[in-house]
């Protein structure tokens, strides 16, 4: 019988620990059967996820690791460069590419000293998204940062849902910062994120969820990540980082920036905007197609309420129109699903 290489009966024994299979799994960003199977012999990683495995082994283990894998897989036997130069070279960068530059900080951290409220709030996504672009983005790949921002709360103090609020990309997405709409709930990998308040990755949108929940990936998303927005315990949404190349969040140094440059985000909002855990329970919203007729009742219905409170003692701003005006579409939104949960003969004629 066939001896197991000594990198595998190693990487078994790593692996019985359950929290060093976690940070190993979530280091190559690969799932916890991966590597029970890479361990057992069953399958082998490719090339990038061997020179990842080799970064995520504890470093008294690596270069015994390295011999026995360069003897077991020819491939890796055919690169001279150390796992960190080899990863480096393929990610199409060098160290700094993982790395925020203390300039961009110091900005951030000087406008949320000094600017009005309102303006920190708009200067510092503005300028986190633009620097997070140029740093993230690969030669001839799109890559798209999207903010979600938790709605307010219900009458009975529960957050129900996520709203997306702004975005930049490049293409092949629309280039510059954009508006949009879209609802989240508990379908969803950004949903999943604000509950687990957890950093999640998924290198091949295209295979089919089995952990995480992600059946609502954008047009042209190959791969993504999601961060959560967090200031002392409490959440305010998250942040989801989408690619159109493959892998493109894999590692311990992309995960590590990522939050980085969430932490940053964090900072644009006051702390009217975050929650605490325990009072989010994201309900399951309708998929994009079903949302979009709601949603594009917005504008009416913000006009109408302006329009209503004017011969009120107390007109609201359109900022407050806007506001009451989403928390209407919700609430229609979370009916539809409710409305659709009912058995055919107990539904109503729906909205709009």
């Amino acid at each position: 019988m066939r001896e197991r290489a000594y990198w595998r009966e190693l990487l078994d024994a790593l692996i019985e620990v359950r929290a060093e299979r976690e940070r190993m799994a979530q280091a190559i960003g690969v799932v916890d059967v991966t590597l029970s199977r890479w361990a057992s012999g069953e399958s082998s990683p490719k090339l990038r996820n061997a020179l990842l495995l080799l970064r995520a082994v504890p470093d008294k283990y690596r270069d015994a690791f390295l011999t026995s894998m360069k003897e077991n897989l020819p491939s890796l036997a055919l690169h001279e460069q150390g796992p960190d130069e080899q990863v480096n070279h393929e990610s199409g960068g060098h160290d700094d590419k993982w790395h925020i530059p203390f300039q961009l900080v110091h900005r951030i951290l000087t406008t949320h000293a000094t600017s009005f409220p309102y303006l920190a709030s708009w200067a510092i996504v503005q300028q986190t998204l633009q620097h997070a672009l140029l740093q993230l983005r690969a030669s001839g790949c799109g890559l798209k940062i999207t903010i979600f921002l938790c709605m307010p709360p219900k009458d009975n103090g529960m957050i129900c849902s996520l709203r997306e609020d702004i975005s930049l990309g490049t293409a092949p997405w629309p280039e510059g910062m954009q508006k949009y709409a879209r609802f989240m709930g508990a379908e969803s990998l950004v949903g999943h994120t604000v509950v687990t308040t957890r950093f999640h990755q998924v290198p091949d949108l295209r295979v089919p969820p089995t952990f995480l929940p992600y059946s609502q990936q954008d047009e042209h998303e190959i791969s993504a990540a999601t961060s959560p927005i967090m200031r002392y315990g409490s959440v305010a949404g998250c942040v989801r980082f989408s690619s159109t190349q493959l892998g493109a969040f894999v590692g311990q140094e992309p995960s590590a920036l990522l939050q980085a440059y969430t932490n940053l985000i964090a900072l644009a909002y006051p702390d009217a905007h975050f929650y605490e855990v325990q009072r989010i329970q994201l309900q399951v919203m309708p998929p994009p197609h079903v949302q979009q007729p709601y949603l594009a009742t917005f504008r009416t219905l913000v006009t109408a309420l302006m329009r209503e409170s004017v011969s009120t003692p107390f007109p609201v701003s359109r900022e407050q129109a806007e506001k009451i005006a989403w928390q209407q579409i919700e609430r229609l939104l979370l009916a539809h699903t409710m409305h659709d949960d009912l058995p055919s003969h107990n539904r109503e004629r729906d909205f709009p």
